[in-house]
């Protein structure tokens, strides 16, 4: 199991939580491999309003 949050960001947390620094729309993958290692991925988009300089946590529940 692996998240990408794009870039080089990547979690292998069950649910992970990533900051993002601005707001925008962000690809977000999920990747499963089994133990044959064939691969089920997900890729959803998600849209960060930024309202303060502090960031925003993305908290991500497995699908």
């Amino acid at each position: 199991m692996k998240w990408s949050f794009g870039g080089r960001t990547t979690s292998k947390e069950m649910n992970p939580e990533h900051q993002h620094f601005k707001g925008g729309k962000y690809k977000v993958t999920f990747t499963v491999t089994n133990a044959v290692s064939s691969n089920t991925t997900t890729i959803n988009y998600t849209k960060v309003t930024a309202n303060t300089n502090l960031g925003h946590i993305l908290k991500m529940n497995k699908p």
